[in-house]
């Protein structure tokens, strides 16, 4: 959340608004930053978790078989209904349509809409938000494991890589 103008700042922000030819709330809007911080940490997270349940999966020592194949499978990949481009996500619904808070809010202006700025995340999604692979992340993942990324409608077992969990690894006497 951003701190309070005070009276003065105020005044010089209408000032500079006027010169620019608009209006103090347009300067305002623009000035507080689309993503909160906590939004980046969990976009960041969200980047590291697809990492470990895509792109190296492993399941865990007391993770059943089942859990492990629902981790890799809850993340679908959809092209963005704003810049056309594929991202990644997880999310317990399949509404999700934009690869980052940009092109949401882009989309919402073409129809006379705006997203609230700074808005805090369990306000903007509700108790769960969506877990977003942003396109420029998923093409920079891609293109740094080329061979490990596989798409929604790839059957599970085949789209695992061929190496054996570290934990099997170890109790087989394999160094890890």
């Amino acid at each position: 959340m951003a701190k309070k103008m005070s009276k003065r700042e105020e005044n010089l922000l209408a000032k500079i608004a006027a010169q620019l030819g608009t209006n103090l709330d347009e300067i305002k809007e623009a000035a507080q930053p689309l993503y909160t911080a906590e939004a980046t940490i969990l976009e960041a997270q969200s980047i590291y978790n697809f990492y470990l349940a895509r792109i190296r999966p492993e399941q865990g020592v007391k993770e059943s078989k089942t859990d492990f194949e629902r981790r890799y499978r809850e993340w679908q990949f959809k092209i963005c209904r704003r810049c056309d481009r594929e991202f990644a996500y997880a999310y317990h619904y399949e509404g999700v349509s934009f690869c980052s808070l940009e092109c949401v809010d882009a989309q919402l202006k073409s129809i006379g809409m705006e997203l609230t700025r700074g808005r805090d995340v369990r306000l903007r999604w509700g108790q769960k938000h969506p877990a977003i692979v942003n396109a420029d992340a998923l093409e920079t993942l891609r293109s740094v494991y080329p061979d490990s990324l596989g798409t929604s409608d790839v059957p599970f077992e085949s789209a695992l890589p061929k190496f054996q969990p570290a934990h099997q690894n170890s109790i087989l006497g394999t160094q890890t």
